[in-house]
């Protein structure tokens, strides 16, 4: 695969002022260009998918320029890098945030093909899509809990990032442990991706959030898995995620953003009350002061007019006609009292009204978060090309369908499995069947496949056959060339054959057993998780691929190989169980279940002993015999990159496999699992979880060869 590099590729006419040869301005933004070549080899090593193609936003109408852009029917993800710089983005962080988007662009493409035999992607799309642009808040919400399964998807797939995505969530995206500041419900869905992305920093919370959250998180499906892992896992569908957060996240979040508009209007109406209790107060003041200041002009007037010795009747109708202005400016006076009152009395009504909508209550919180989460595809954007996606789709009838596809859906059907998620497991096995021993360079699958051969042939049972020609033996080799020799003169050199003895070899092992016993603790969550799935992928794969062969060849009771698989799983009490039951049967539901089993790491501890003592206790003393003589060979395989949450019962119940004659291999990934060392009888390391695949090809070998 590669970002199709035609799109790329400028005119080497070019001049420095960014135009061709004919002085036309070149189509491809010059710094989106220099930021795919820095990157372009892993981009085409993360990529994986030649149907989607990766273009400047400048080739895009001028009106669309300036954000991300997709184009669902053609496959083209349009980009604008200044978006993650206008938001304060240094490259490392642009870097991830870029594939965070691309992730976004693959999964709303799988949207578009999903059909579960009743509804169909691009309704539940359309569906979704009127219900966050109604609410900014489940917009929100959306992006935070989607975000989760991008950053993990991208972490997947290149788990060097997290680094850098711890950074950027740590210094930019959330950097306040407390969120109590913000409204309940934007604590909610803003603790749910923090809690995530940062597991290692306290995100504090309103206790009525953080009850919410803790109901969330323990929720889990009949099987142990947690419902928000699954929800939030690289291998989840979108429509199904979008199922699940409907029925188990939105009623809390709606709930809460409730409470906080109630909390809101409480708050404003306190505020109001408190304002117009000022105000009446400043208002009772000013009116005392100026009557005092009247009452002491007319005590100096009166006063002054005794002095002059003005007539007592004038001063009388002088003053009876100030008290009628007085009187009339003291009516006045309450008048306009009276008004104020009303005017202030329907201000204070018209201030509580309930808003009509929720950036009248909480608009600055969602601005903020906008800042700090720039949306790169705006969501208008997206309801755009899935309405020409639609339109196009239309023009074409269901006979479009590729026989491919039609062919994935039956097997899937049958298998008891969703199409999604057989295409999500024959994508990983693709990439685990390239996977290249660094020491020999060649494919490791081949490497297998040529043991299985020479097991095979070695027992094969012995075919009675004639040697080469001898000197002298029981039977002439070739009677018409001894006679015409006879005439000619001309004899051949050997002329005699006999029959080759071939020893009958001792009992063959008969059976053969693989158990991996699987780490599904938090500490495995990213790349150690992925490259697990690998180890296991690629042993339930081949041994299914040589027990077929096996089958084909019909070997005789005496030298027949039965293989056997088993995969444990183990964390916390809740993750210690069965993923995939002891036998010859290794079906693609098996498969598919185990890969997306491994995909959810949720455990709180090591729990490595408990599989181990299940697997002793299983045990009969027949096959104790069996082991004992050479005829059943058993191998328990543990990977796991923490420390024993108990060594004792680890030790305990690893020598009791061995005293039962099991082999128990330990394989320690990355560079803290040096206890790998101490507590295993055989350890091995893996400081790189990416040598994983070849580390566990090398150990299958190593017992295959003593077959």
């Amino acid at each position: 695969m590669s970002f199709e590099s035609k799109v790329f590729k400028l005119s080497h006419e070019e001049d420095k002022n960014g135009k061709d040869g004919g002085g036309r301005e070149k189509t491809i933004d010059r710094e989106f260009e220099d930021f795919y070549s820095k990157h372009r080899l892993f981009f085409e090593s993360y990529a994986g998918d030649s149907s989607i193609s990766i273009k400047s936003h400048k080739e895009l109408p001028q009106f669309q320029q300036g954000t991300f852009a997709i184009d669902l029917k053609n496959g083209n993800l349009y980009v604008a890098m200044d978006v993650f710089r206008k938001a304060g983005y240094g490259d490392e962080a642009s870097f991830f945030a870029f594939l965070h988007e691309y992730e976004h662009f693959r999964e709303i493409r799988e949207l578009m093909k999903y059909h579960d035999g009743k509804t169909d992607g691009k309704t539940i799309w359309q569906k979704h899509y009127n219900k966050i642009s109604r609410s900014k808040g489940l917009a929100i919400l959306d992006n935070c809990i989607d975000d989760i399964k991008m950053n993990r998807t991208v972490l997947e797939r290149a788990p060097t990032l997290i680094d850098t995505k711890n950074e950027l969530y740590k210094n930019f995206n959330f950097p306040d442990d407390d969120l109590r500041k913000q409204p309940l419900h934007l604590q909610f869905a803003f603790a749910l991706l923090r809690r995530k992305m940062l597991p290692d920093r306290e995100t504090i919370v309103d206790p009525r959030v953080q009850s919410i959250i803790e109901k969330i998180e323990s929720m889990e499906f009949e099987n142990g898995e947690k419902m928000f892992d699954v929800m939030t896992s690289p291998e989840t569908n979108m429509a199904l995620r979008l199922k699940l957060q409907e029925a188990f996240i939105e009623p809390e979040f709606l709930k809460l953003m409730q409470k906080a508009k109630e909390e809101q209007e409480e708050k404003q109406q306190q505020q109001q009350q408190g304002n117009s209790k000022e105000k009446e107060q400043e208002g009772s003041g000013d009116r005392q002061k100026k009557a005092e200041q009247e009452n002491l002009d007319k005590k100096d007037e009166k006063s002054e007019n005794s002095e002059s010795g003005d007539s007592q009747e004038g001063d009388s109708q002088e003053g009876d006609s100030q008290e009628g202005d007085s009187q009339e400016g003291d009516s006045q006076e309450g008048d306009s009292q009276e008004g104020d009152s009303q005017a202030g009395k329907s201000d204070s009504q018209n201030s509580i009204e309930k808003p009509k909508s929720e950036d009248d209550f909480f608009g600055d919180a969602y601005k903020e978060y906008e800042r700090k989460n720039p949306q790169a595809t705006p969501i208008e954007s997206i309801q755009e090309a899935v309405k020409e996606y639609r339109e196009y789709e239309k023009s074409h009838t269901q006979d479009s369908i590729s026989l491919e596809e039609r062919q994935l859906r039956a097997l899937a059907e049958r298998e008891g499995v969703s199409t999604q998620d057989l295409k999500n497991y024959q994508r990983f096995w693709s990439q685990i069947e390239n996977l290249t021993n660094p020491e020999t360079n060649e494919r490791v699958v081949d490497e297998l496949r040529d043991i299985f051969q020479k097991i095979i042939t070695k027992r094969q049972p012995p075919q009675q056959h004639l040697k080469t020609n001898l000197d002298e033996g029981s039977e002439l080799d070739d009677y018409v060339s001894v006679v015409s020799g006879g005439i000619t003169g001309k004899f051949p050199e050997k002329i005699w054959q006999d029959f080759e003895r071939v020893e009958k070899p001792a009992r063959m092992v008969g059976n053969f057993d693989v158990t991996l016993v699987c780490d599904r603790s938090g500490s495995m969550e990213g790349g150690k998780a992925h490259q697990q799935r690998i180890a296991v992928g690629l042993f339930l794969e081949m041994l299914r691929e040589f027990s077929i062969d096996l089958e084909n060849v019909h070997l005789s009771p005496e030298r027949d190989l039965n293989v056997q698989t088993e995969v444990w799983g183990f964390g916390g009490e809740s993750e210690v169980g069965i993923i995939k039951p002891l036998g010859k049967e290794l079906s693609t539901k098996d498969r598919v279940y185990a890969y997306k089993t491994l995909g959810s790491t949720p455990g709180g501890e090591t729990l490595d002993y408990r599989p181990l003592q299940e697997i002793s206790n299983s045990i009969t003393q027949d096959t104790i015999e069996k082991i004992q003589s050479g005829e059943y060979r058993k191998i328990v395989i543990v990977i796991t990159d923490g420390i024993s949450s108990n060594p004792a019962d680890l030790q305990r119940a690893q020598e009791s496999l061995i005293e039962k004659g099991v082999i128990v291999v330990g394989i320690g990934l990355g560079n803290d699992a040096d206890d790998i060392v101490k507590n295993y009888k055989k350890g091995i390391l893996c400081p790189s979880p990416h040598s994983l695949g070849a580390v566990t090809a090398d150990l299958l070998a190593e017992t295959l060869e003593q077959l």
